[in-house]
């Protein structure tokens, strides 16, 4: 596959490209798969209340690529329709992202279909690729979407921990393929594992999941669910948007949908350990313990991966004064997630009491550098 670097270069591209959101779980209730509660800490994240505003996602999926004629004539007279696919796609990205373009702003928060993206010229990542896939089809491209696979990494909203995933964009020209990849300056992506194309309904049963992800953490579960519902309508075949919805259900104390959601989820795929996951909380929940054990043994690989999980669990081990378990447990979750200042505030606590005063200071520094960033730095 060849990546469109001298396109994306020419277009001075700037945007984060890899913001697909599954949720996670209550961490406190051993879970770590999509969408979940974290457990309460003196470092933890205040939700964020502007995180969404009045807009809304159209209920219909065909809705989101529809282009007006304002955006066919912009485009017109800046993409030619002919020559080089490389002179193409350079003359698309420059007519989005630079500024004598639309000039397009990365907006982690901005959930857009392409006429809003367009009026708005900004958007987070699933906004602008579906709006370069949109216009690339018009444009006579063959655009589609691409799901590519990277490790997992981990974040924090509120009580809401996500795992993201990235979705980008795939042009077929004659024998070969092409990805158009965004990142924010300073920002590298993770490192990628795989990559491959997905329908039209799979991009679309993502947008509206994350859209459902971002209400729930802003604290609007009302909001949330009929959008995470719409994700499984939308791609009734994604054991994702099933897993998620199952997920807003426990927030939301509706244990018999959740188990629903995720039964799903497990006919679509048995060993998705995200499900297995949440159906083990459900049966924990119900009163069936030994049944709950033997699934969440399944899925220990993947709480595992949760740096969250980890610093609960050391969390746990600090109030039982298991200091050398809670520090190896704190160990692995910084090799996972090396940003996440309430580790470093725990992984220097544990250093001073064990003694180790340079080893604290210098998680001290880690720390500080979080928090105040040298000038420059990209956020």
């Amino acid at each position: 596959m060849s990546r469109v670097e001298t396109a994306m270069k020419a277009a001075h591209a700037d945007c984060l490209g890899r913001r697909s959101r599954r949720l996670l779980p209550p961490l406190v209730l051993l879970a770590a798969t999509v969408l979940g509660a974290a457990p309460p800490s003196s470092a933890e994240t205040a939700p964020c209340a502007s995180i969404v505003d009045a807009y809304r996602l159209p209920e219909d999926p065909s809705e989101l690529l529809r282009l007006d004629d304002e955006m066919r004539r912009y485009f017109a007279a800046r993409v030619p329709r002919h020559g080089p696919i490389e002179r193409r796609l350079a003359a698309l990205s420059a007519a989005i992202v630079r500024p004598d373009g639309l000039g397009f702003r990365y907006d982690n928060a901005g959930l857009y279909d392409v006429r809003e993206a367009f009026r708005r010229r900004s958007g987070n990542c699933l906004t602008f690729a579906a709006l370069f896939v949109a216009v690339a089809r018009d444009c006579g491209l063959r655009a589609r979407f691409n799901q590519v696979d990277v490790r997992p990494t981990w974040s924090r909203v509120g009580n809401i921990v996500l795992e993201t995933r990235h979705v980008a964009v795939r042009i077929e020209h004659d024998d070969h393929t092409y990805e158009v990849d965004l990142d924010l300056p300073g920002m590298p992506a993770p490192p990628r594992i795989a990559a491959g194309p997905v329908s039209d309904f799979r991009a679309f049963a993502e947008i509206y999941g994350h859209a459902g992800v971002q209400r729930l953490a802003s604290g609007d579960p009302t909001g949330a669910l009929p959008l995470l519902r719409r994700a499984t309508i939308t791609d009734a075949s994604s054991t994702v948007a099933w897993t998620n919805l199952g997920k807003a259900y426990l927030i939301c104390g509706d244990i018999a949908a959740a188990r629903a959601a995720f039964e799903h989820a497990l006919r679509l795929h048995a060993s998705d350990l995200a499900a297995i996951d949440g159906l083990a909380r459900v049966l924990r929940s119900e009163g069936h313990p030994a049944v709950a054990a033997r699934l969440e043994r399944r899925a220990a690989r993947y709480r595992e991966r949760n740096p969250y999980y980890l610093l609960s669990l050391a969390e746990g081990a600090l109030a039982e004064n298991k200091t050398a378990q809670a520090r190896r447990l704190l160990l692995r979750a910084y090799a996972i997630k090396r940003d996440e200042p309430a580790i470093l505030a725990a992984l220097a606590e544990i250093a001073l009491q064990l003694g180790r005063q340079a080893e604290a200071t210098r998680w001290q520094r880690r720390l500080r550098s979080l928090r105040h960033p040298p000038e420059g730095r990209g956020e």
